[in-house]
């Protein structure tokens, strides 16, 4: 009777060890492959233009639409909504999703209409507004009149130059054949595979009570020592995602302390300066010496997410630098670079331009005039700036990430690997099992 009770738990420890392994690292539901061919919509609006794609256009604007989908119903519906718009090739994967091009004649009836698994995240214009090519093509007439009375060959180069640069501006969106249509870019996000760690951590901690039950009941050595085999195996592999699941746990407090600092209307410097801290945080503990750091030297800073790590951007006085330097590198990685000698040209240009437009302001039109002071003053502005983002501010970046999880696949490999030893140690017993059985008979 013990003998077949001892044969069963050895049997039932095998299927246990061997459902560990058969089941997939990761489990998926979500929508499968799906694709589509433009429309003949979509290829009438480009030769209309002379083209057969948009990139080879100037467009109108350009918008940045999202979908969420996490099953089919929602796939189907999202994509019949496109279907009535010019759309290009569509060629969305399984566990992926993927983007594809809508082009648009009325944004807001556009986004207006959308269905609720879509979002727009950007809409913007990629042309010139009308104001903005009045002031170019006045700062171009000042510039090219101040060009006609300059003598001096020097002076006459970086004004023409100048001049140069406006026209190339103006030019830049006559480059390509103008398309007076908003293109859109659709991202259909799908949900992401499940984990199927937890089913594995439970058939190993199955694995665990049956050895503990064999060492209590089993009288003899050998299989006793089997079954405390097997448990050991079980603690390993429970262990290991326990502690995974501890660390975790712990980032994530210590992730969402930080997240806590952002400061929605915290203003970015420009700099020449950059300092980037790399901070990895396992716990609260991390967290809170990142925390006082920033504290300490009076930086505000803007959080955002960046994939799976957090970026922290502000402002750091330039003569704080060193012992920002010392004091962060007890919690992280510090790098400096310093990009001023590549801008000193430029303060140096903006500085012999205002001498020039000082010397010959009264030889001008007072059209010319009137525009050539306000860019007087623009030049000033730039060359402070330029002057306080090389001798007094450091742009300050921190990426924080958290210790890496072991993924599904590494669960998965642990486990079979565990297996193999526990299976050999299980059918030994088990055959230890049916000999002694056999000979009792």
């Amino acid at each position: 009777m013990v003998s077949k009770r001892t044969s069963l738990l050895f049997v039932l420890a095998i299927i246990f060890m061997l459902g560990s392994v058969l089941v997939p690292p990761k489990s998926y539901s979500g929508p499968g492959d799906a694709s589509a061919p433009s429309n003949e919509k979509f290829e009438r609006i480009l030769r209309s233009f002379n083209v057969t794609a948009p990139e080879e256009c100037t467009l109108e604007a350009l918008m940045i639409v999202e979908c969420k989908v996490n099953g089919g119903e929602e796939l189907n519906g999202t994509l019949s909504f496109f279907e009535d718009y010019p759309h290009g090739p569509i060629a969305l994967y399984k566990g992926e999703g993927g983007s594809f091009s809508v082009i648009v004649e009325d944004r807001d009836a556009f986004g207006d209409s959308l269905p609720q698994t879509c979002s727009v995240l950007e809409s913007k214009n990629t042309s010139l507004p009308r104001e903005g090519r009045a002031d170019i093509l006045k700062k171009l007439s000042a510039y090219k009149e101040l060009e006609g009375v300059l003598k001096d060959p020097a002076e006459k180069e970086l004004i023409h130059n100048k001049t140069l640069e406006l026209e190339r501006l103006l030019a830049g969106e006559h480059n390509k054949n103008p398309c007076n249509f908003t293109l859109a870019t659709v991202t259909v996000e799908y949900p992401e595979p499940g984990s199927n760690v937890p089913f594995m951590v439970l058939l190993w901690s199955g694995l665990g009570v049956l050895g503990c039950v064999g060492v209590v009941l089993e009288k003899k050595r050998d299989r006793r020592l089997v079954f405390g085999a097997l448990a050991v195996l079980s603690i390993l592999f429970v262990g290991t995602y326990l502690h995974d699941s501890w660390i975790q746990r712990n980032s994530s407090e210590g992730i969402s302390m930080i997240e806590k600092l952002n400061g929605s209307n915290v203003a970015l410097q420009d700099s020449l300066n950059f300092g980037i801290l790399y901070v990895t945080v396992d716990g609260p503990e991390k967290a809170k010496a990142l925390v006082d750091v920033l504290m300490e030297f009076n930086v505000s800073v803007r959080v955002q997410r960046d994939g799976s790590l957090l970026k922290l951007e502000g402002t750091l006085p330039l003569e704080k630098l060193e012992a920002f330097r010392e004091t962060s590198s007890k919690i992280g990685e510090f790098y400096f670079y310093n990009q001023s000698r590549f801008y000193v040209e430029f303060l140096e240009r903006y500085r012999r331009e205002n001498d020039i437009i000082r010397a010959h302001l009264t030889e001008l039109s007072p059209e010319s005039r009137k525009t050539l002071e306000e860019v007087l003053e623009e030049n000033e502005d730039a060359i402070e700036n330029l002057n306080k983002a090389i001798n007094e501010r450091v742009r300050l970046t921190i990426f924080v990430s958290t210790p890496s999880p072991s993924t599904p696949e590494a669960y998965h490999d642990l486990s079979a690997k565990l297996a193999f030893i526990g299976v050999f140690f299980a059918l030994g017993g088990l055959l230890t099992c049916l000999v002694g059985g056999e000979r009792n008979r």
